[in-house]
C-alpha cells in the first residue's frame, strides 16, 4: 500500500516554478498517455481498491493525506476503471471530503496546485448547486494566482461553465450514459454526437468523461 506522501509526489511532484511547467503538468493530468495509465494501474490499483472500500478513511484526517486520498477517489479511479461504472464510483467520497474542506476555509493551506485538484470532484458532480460552486472556486482561485498563470487556470474557469451548463440543461453527464448503462434520450443522443470535437480537454483525460 502506498502511503499519501508516495501519492502526492506521484500526481503533483515539485511546485511548478513557470507557467509553462505548469502547463505541462496540466497536460500530464489530463490529456491521456499509456505509459502513464499503465504506471497508475501496476503501481496503485490496490490504494484504489482500498479507498473505495473505505480502508484508507484514516487518511481524512490530515489535510496533506485528505488531499491525497481526494487524488485517489476522483482521478486515479478515473484511469483504472475507465468505460465503466466502476470509474465513478469515487466520486461520492470525494465530493464529501471536499466540500467539507471548503466549507472549513482549509483549502486556504494548500497551495494552488493542491487547490485546483480539490475543486475537481465539484467538476465531476452530476449536481447544479455544486457546479456552480466549482465555477465560483475556480474563479476566485484564477484572480490569485500570478497574472502570467492566470491564462491555464483559468481553464478550469472554463470548462466550469461548460459543465454546468451541461448539468443545467440535461441534469447529468450524457457522456456518462454507456459506462452507467443509462439510455440516452434523443437530445443527448443528437448532443453526443459532436461532443468529442467540442470538449475541453481539463477534466477529460479520462475516455469515460469527467
Amino acid at each position: 500500500m502506498s502511503d499519501p506522501q508516495e501519492i502526492l509526489s506521484f500526481w503533483f511532484g515539485p511546485p511548478a516554478e513557470s507557467p509553462a511547467e505548469f502547463d505541462r503538468k496540466m497536460q500530464r493530468w489530463f490529456i491521456a498517455s499509456p505509459d502513464l495509465d499503465r504506471e497508475i494501474i501496476e503501481r496503485f490499483s490496490d490504494d484504489v481498491e482500498r479507498a473505495l472500500a473505505g480502508e484508507l478513511d484514516a487518511w481524512r484526517g490530515e489535510l496533506p493525506a485528505r488531499v491525497a486520498l481526494v487524488v485517489i477517489l476522483d482521478q486515479l479511479t478515473r484511469t483504472i476503471f475507465r468505460n465503466t461504472a466502476r470509474a465513478f464510483a469515487g466520486d461520492p467520497m470525494a465530493q464529501e471530503l471536499v466540500i467539507d474542506l471548503f466549507d472549513r476555509g482549509a483549502h486556504r493551506q494548500l497551495d494552488t496546485e493542491h487547490r485546483f485538484a480539490m475543486i475537481m470532484p465539484l467538476l465531476h458532480a452530476e449536481d447544479l448547486a455544486l457546479q456552480d460552486r466549482a465555477g465560483q472556486l475556480f474563479a476566485e482561485l484564477t484572480a490569485e494566482v500570478p497574472p502570467d498563470y492566470r491564462p491555464i487556470y483559468s481553464m478550469g474557469d472554463e470548462q466550469s461553465r461548460k459543465y454546468r451548463d451541461l448539468i443545467a440543461r440535461f441534469g447529468r453527464f450524457p457522456f456518462r450514459n454507456q459506462a452507467l448503462e443509462r439510455p440516452s434520450t434523443p437530445e443527448e443522443i443528437e448532443f453526443l454526437r459532436d461532443w468529442s470535437a467540442r470538449k475541453h480537454p481539463v477534466g477529460l483525460r479520462k475516455a469515460a468523461g469527467p
